[in-house]
């Protein structure tokens, strides 16, 4: 049975297998799509509503301004579900997906594609456009990069200074070659994302590691007595978190120690809605789930 959302009223085809859906709201349009097996759609916004209630879907490309639309449904999904209208054949060719698309397993596959492709947070995301927190970190020239192998000794000279030394689970100074077997492990190791901060000028100011667990993250961050006063640590954890959520979408928790009289950290991962959940190794352990990180704004 075909379902199509019109919004003329002066509607006279008498067509048995077609329904006609006229003014219906958002969330009569919502139970639409997802009552459907499979949708075809111009590849406008109409993709995106798709991609949300997860239907199955051919698009067709009919005007210019929608190609990035149908370049990025080819990666992400299948080139074999686009078309545009003025292929070649392209009758054919949309009974040819038609039919390609009735395939249970195929459309199972693309579900499964969809998964990850929206995550609900797009008014988030226009928020922090307008007030847009990394703008703090860029009017102080301040910014988050990956680690590179050159970072090596600036890392070894922060993790070694006496102020990090002194929260740390391991108290002891560390050994070069300790540091060199334990650095080329971790930048190779694909459960951890790491950050490191820097200004315009490649100095290095800090880093911020996370070690994956299945869907958890502990967090790890040390910065330089350089940012000290600026009250940056918060917008460059908050900045950090939201690269990691965004890059790894299976990660929900994000779990931090710290050290009972530390207490500037402590207020640090409380300002971004972190809960105590229990002490550990005597330090106390801290957990930020992902909704709670997007739905209770700290900027």
């Amino acid at each position: 049975m075909g379902n199509l959302h019109c919004k003329s009223e002066n509607i006279n085809i008498n067509l048995e297998n077609i329904n006609f859906h006229v003014n219906v709201s958002e969330k009569e349009m919502s139970q639409i799509m997802v009552n459907c097996d499979m949708a075809i759609t111009a590849a406008g916004q109409t993709i995106y509503e798709l991609l949300a209630t997860k239907t199955p879907f051919i698009a067709v490309q009919v005007v210019d301004n929608q190609a990035n639309n149908i370049m990025s449904i080819k990666e992400y999904l299948s080139s074999e579900i686009v078309l545009k209208y003025d292929d070649y054949n392209f009758v054919q060719k949309l009974q040819k997906a038609f039919e390609d698309l009735k395939s249970v397993e195929l459309r199972k596959t693309l579900v499964e594609k969809m998964n990850n492709l929206i995550d609900g947070m797009g008014r988030k995301r226009i928020i922090d456009a307008l007030l847009d927190s990394t703008n703090v970190l860029e009017e102080q020239h301040i910014f988050l990069r990956k680690v590179k192998e050159e970072d090596i000794r600036s890392v070894f000279e922060l993790s070694n200074q006496d102020y990090v030394r002194r929260y740390s689970i391991n108290k002891n100074m560390i050994q070069w070659s300790e540091h060199i077997k334990w650095f080329e492990s971790t930048i190779n190791d694909k459960n951890v994302v790491f950050y490191v901060v820097t200004n315009k000028n490649e100095e290095f100011l800090g880093q911020i590691r996370f070690k994956i667990d299945n869907q958890n993250a502990t967090v790890s961050i040390s910065l330089s007595e350089k940012l000290r006063g600026k009250g940056l640590s918060k917008v460059i954890l908050h900045q950090s978190i939201e690269k990691l959520f965004e890059e790894r979408k299976f990660v929900e928790e994000v779990i931090a120690f710290v050290s009972e009289d530390n207490i500037a950290s402590k207020k640090l991962f409380e300002g971004l809605d972190f809960r105590k959940v229990g002490i550990e190794n005597n330090m106390i352990k801290f957990i930020l789930k992902r909704g709670d990180f997007y739905n209770n704004r700290t900027f």
